[in-house]
């Protein structure tokens, strides 16, 4: 019993260790992390939304497409930090959880564009 009880907390405490190794930021701090002059921004929104406005650098690679991960992978460098954002932060949330899981630094900005365009900060067309 005491056996099966340590197992059972090692699963538990390395399953919480990899539960969420994304970083979350604000828009106020997500703009000055992308203001670096080599970053790697991703919008994973569809290209739709991305051509009704998208933050400047960041290019576009949908989440719902097939073979997301291996996308991103031929993209940025996976050496680098990755900053993701989408609409409202739920999608890039996701899309942090698989890219960190996969072996990427990932940065999402919570809130997403939404909020980002809250802040007031400019976005291109």
């Amino acid at each position: 019993m005491k056996r099966i009880l340590i197992v059972l907390l090692a699963v538990f405490s390395f399953s919480t260790i990899q539960a969420q190794t994304y970083k979350n930021e604000a828009a106020e701090a997500f703009k000055a992390s992308i203001s670096k002059d080599t970053i790697q921004l991703v919008d994973v929104r569809t290209p739709g939304e991305y051509a009704q406005g998208h933050l400047k650098g960041a290019i576009n690679i949908n989440l719902k497409q097939a073979e997301f991960v291996a996308q991103v992978g031929k993209t940025v460098d996976k050496k680098q930090t990755v900053y993701v954002y989408c609409r409202s932060g739920s999608r890039s949330a996701y899309a942090s959880k698989i890219l960190s899981q996969a072996g990427f630094i990932v940065v999402n900005l919570s809130g997403g564009i939404l909020g980002w365009q809250r802040a007031q900060y400019p976005i291109e067309k």
